[in-house]
Formats: structure tokens, sequence, C-alpha cells
């Protein structure tokens, strides 16, 4: 097996713990709320803390506060009403952006998930749009604002370090790219004589 394919795959494997470690080990979720018309949203990271490059997504919670409540007579608690949604999100971070639909979570009403890898560390914004029931959504939620976390370096998080990261393989390429731009010139020069 060539170097590269084993870079690769222990950084895979590197990746995917990151992701299942965070995962069960997750603190309290940290998430932004807002009342919207007669509803709830919360919205916030599935896993936190985010990680650069590991795995995760954009949650977003409706409710109402009719959702949960405990018949006293049985003191079980109720299931919560479907509410109709149609939502989408647009992710940004510094000037790019993109748009995802979220969709609902299998498993939990009025729980929608956008997956997404985030990439780079720092804060990242997020413009809900679409529809509520009848209600117009249109709110802008920001990881800057500190309700919920800005994604943090993986390296926070690896140990050992990688023996060569991404990072170090992209100034390498930039530095042999500005040499062979460097011969090239040298070489249309020595044509021209």
């Amino acid at each position: 097996m060539n170097k590269r394919r084993v870079f690769v795959a222990f950084l895979l494997v590197a990746l995917l713990s990151v992701g299942l470690f965070s995962a069960a080990n997750q603190p309290a979720k940290a998430h932004e709320g807002r009342q919207v018309g007669p509803y709830t949203i919360e919205l916030g990271w599935v896993i936190e803390p985010a990680y650069a490059g590991v795995y995760n997504g954009v949650e977003v919670h409706i409710s109402t506060g009719e959702d949960e409540h405990t018949d006293e007579a049985t003191d079980e608690h109720a299931e919560a009403e479907v509410i109709e949604a149609n939502l989408q999100i647009e992710v940004s971070f510094g000037n790019a952006s993109k748009v995802l639909d979220l969709e609902m979570s299998g498993n939990e009403a009025n729980h929608y998930i956008a997956a997404i890898i985030p990439t780079r560390a720092g804060d990242y914004t997020f413009h809900l749009t679409g529809t509520i029931g009848e209600t117009p959504v249109d709110e802008i939620f920001s990881s800057a604002d500190g309700e919920f976390s800005s994604v943090e370096p993986i390296s926070d998080v690896l140990f050992p370090e990688p023996e060569a990261s991404i990072e170090g393989l992209q100034n390498r390429i930039s530095q042999l790219e500005a040499l062979i731009a460097e011969l090239q010139a040298q070489l249309t020069e020595l044509q021209g004589q």
C-alpha cells in the first residue's frame, strides 16, 4: 500500500473517531432560541463542540410551547404534534455560502437536520428561511454570538499529530508551484537567447 493511501486511511479513521467520540461525550447542547410567531425555533450544531473536517449537521427544533406536557392523571408525556414546515438554510463562512435543505429527523417530530462537514475553523452564519405552518421564517443565527459553538480546529483533539497535515501539504504544493514558475521563466529566457 502506498504512503498516500495509508495517510488517507489514517486521516479517515482519525476523523471518524473524533466524530464518534464527540457524539458519545457531548456536553449539554448549546442552541440559540428564537420566537417566530407562535413557534419557538432552536438552532445549533448536531455535535458540539463542532470540529473542522468532522461530519456534523445543523439542527433546528420547532415547538409551540404546548408540545411537551404531562398528563397529570397518568403521569405520561404526550407526544408533540407534528408541525408542518418547509425550511431551507443558507450556511455562510466568510464570503462562501451554500444553501442546504433541512430534512425532518426520522426519530423526532419537529426536528430538522441538514448534514454538513464544516471544513474550516471559525464562525459560521445560518440564514433560515421558509415557512412553519402559515408563518414566514427569515432568521439569521451566528456562532459568533456565542449561543452555540464556533467550529474548532481538529488539531485541538488529534493526538498524536498526523505525520503530514493537509495545511503542510498545501504549503509544500505552493512552494513547488512557485519553483516551477521560476524554472519556466528561466527556460523561456534561455530559449529567447
